[in-house]
């Protein structure tokens, strides 16, 4: 008899752990509210259009206003075992809004299904705080931090179990190019001026750099150079990455990446979020270029202590 209770038991567990990730969370959400503040749409605030397959989970979370553009956020995750899925920002797709509109770039989503109605969903929302708005504190701290500082809990109602058309257009990107630098000592011909616009003390390590285009996507071409080398050429800028890499035995004490305009899209000038990552730390920076500028980041190997 005791195995017949175990047999049941195991039977029940698979019968769980088959129910838990076989939901999906392909869909259109939508955090409903009754909302008064003058900025935010009056009923609605958030728009989560998420398609999954097999435990991992993109798409898009919008958020809605009603004087600015609407804010647009690539977002990735994964599903366990319980059910649970846990969603990423990854980049931004359409980012307009001024500074001191306070929002949060980056987050963290934690999502379960409500065990009675499966088209609801509560979620646990966590900011990452965007350090170049910081500043805005001394302005008004309290709403700083109920933006930056504080976890909150939602629920998502789901709207529809199929994706939107914009969803269709952000999903089918082209996989990221990438190169390793260097790969040729090409030089542009008659170049322009160049801007450094960061300087950054990184770590030893191989240098990973990601480059996307910052706000909508309108066509800006680039083409990428390390220490006037070009890398990649004639890329466009888009929600998939222009992906370089740069061997630690490459860099110098002072390692020069930059970023040259071949055109000016629809929208001047070419606006980039260019994501550098090296020894486990991320360097998040906005660049932009035209056809008179190039933009430049330096890169500063670390001193290490003399003992």
């Amino acid at each position: 008899m005791r195995n017949g209770i175990l047999l049941i038991s195991f039977a029940a567990a698979l019968m769980f752990h088959a129910t838990a990730t076989s939901q999906s969370f392909t869909g259109k959400w939508r955090w409903l509210i009754k909302a008064s503040a003058q900025d935010i749409q009056e009923d609605y605030l958030l728009e989560l259009d998420l398609k999954q397959e097999g435990n991992k989970v993109s798409g898009t979370r919008t958020l809605y206003l009603k004087n600015y553009e609407n804010m647009v956020v690539w977002v990735e995750g994964e599903v366990n075992n319980s059910g649970e899925v846990t969603i990423n920002s990854k980049r931004m797709l359409n980012f307009k809004l001024p500074d001191s509109v306070l929002v949060a770039k980056s987050f963290s989503y934690s999502f379960k299904k409500d065990r009675f109605n499966d088209n609801m969903m509560i979620g646990i929302f966590r900011p990452f705080e965007d350090i170049s708005m910081r500043p805005m504190r001394q302005m008004d701290s309290v709403f700083y931090d109920i933006i930056y500082k504080r976890p909150a809990q939602s629920v998502f109602k789901k709207l529809a179990d199929t994706l939107t058309k914009s969803f269709d257009s952000l999903y089918a990107v082209q996989k990221p190019v990438v190169v390793s630098a260097p790969i040729t000592v090409s030089k542009l011909p008659n170049p322009v001026i160049t801007e450094i616009e960061h300087t950054l003390t990184i770590p030893a390590g191989d240098v990973s750099i990601d480059l996307y285009d910052n706000g909508t996507v309108d066509g800006d071409i680039v083409t990428v150079l390390v220490n006037d080398k070009i890398v990649s050429e004639h890329q466009k800028l888009g929600i998939a990455p222009i992906s370089i890499t740069i061997k630690k035995e490459d860099l110098g004490d002072s390692t020069m990446v930059i970023m040259q305009a071949e055109n000016l899209g629809d929208i001047p000038p070419n606006t980039a979020l260019m994501l550098i990552t090296v020894a486990g730390k991320r360097y998040d920076l906005n660049i932009n270029s035209n056809l008179q500028k190039r933009a430049a980041v330096v890169l500063k190997k670390e001193k290490r202590p003399i003992k």
